[in-house]
């Protein structure tokens, strides 16, 4: 069941964002939107580096599940999430790169390989690396592709509307435009997604909250996840320890998903 969690971990994060890409939002010059918008991009954190630990939370359809964890991030380039549920023993790993995703099961000596490309045909919207990492680094995302037919955004006080004719997208933001809500609404399917950032506190001169939850949901599914930071350095210079694929059995993700 905890090889289950692994994968709705990063079905459920992925899904939570479409593009770091800068929106070019289809109004007037120095419209309210636009300048919202500007705003919000001066005020994102700039992340070259990041290691952090932290305990993650996840409750899927009732379930319960809990881990300590670690995360090394080098921007544009690798993320690695370590899963450690039993006295710091890593028993999960995720290696996510552009290119590719492995999920190490150590425990059983399993090793699972994909890319976006499954992520996209599972969620019915393109997603990227940099979709996962604008989430993890409190920055702006949007689902809404930007060249979408009747897509408009606009603002409402420090909230940015964007909306097409099946997703609506709100961006809340602080009087410091540090975001602190994003939510989604699926027009047709009735499908809602939220993600949360709260418990900012300064590290490494940059502010960065500690806490990030997600929670979506449609009919018969139901996932909340929290990230619990207890420790971030953002000028600890990461060392990635890629997995050896050869002393693992390599396995069919599908077969992960019915775990």
């Amino acid at each position: 069941m905890k090889k289950k969690y692994i994968f709705i971990l990063i079905i459920a994060i992925l899904s939570a964002c479409k593009s770091t890409q800068k929106l070019s939002v289809p109004s007037l010059p120095k419209s309210s939107a636009e300048l919202l918008l500007s705003n919000i991009h001066k005020a994102e954190p700039t992340i070259e580096n990041a290691v952090v630990k932290m305990n993650i939370d996840i409750n899927y359809n009732g379930r319960s599940f809990s881990s300590a964890a670690n995360c090394k991030i080098k921007r544009d380039s690798a993320i690695h999430i370590s899963l450690q549920p039993i006295f710091g023993v890593e028993m999960f790993k995720m290696e996510i790169t552009p290119q590719k995703i492995l999920i190490f099961d150590k425990l059983n000596q399993r090793y699972y390989e994909t890319d976006f490309g499954f992520i996209e045909s599972k969620l019915g919207e393109g997603i990227n690396f940099q979709d996962f990492q604008a989430l993890v680094s409190n920055c702006y995302w949007s689902i809404l592709k930007t060249d979408s037919i009747n897509t408009s955004c606009f603002a409402e006080g420090n909230t940015l509307i964007c909306q097409n004719k099946t997703i609506k997208q709100e961006t809340v933001t602080g009087q410091d435009f540090r975001i602190q809500k994003v939510s989604l609404q699926y027009l047709i399917s009735g499908g809602k997604m939220e993600t949360q950032y709260s418990d900012f506190k300064l590290t490494d001169n940059a502010l960065f909250p500690y806490k990030i939850s997600l929670q979506a949901s449609k009919p018969g599914f139901q996932v909340k996840i929290d990230f619990n930071c207890s420790k971030i350095s953002f000028t600890t210079k990461p060392v990635f320890n890629t997995s050896n694929i050869n002393q693992f059995t390599k396995s069919d993700i599908k077969q992960l998903m019915t775990k």
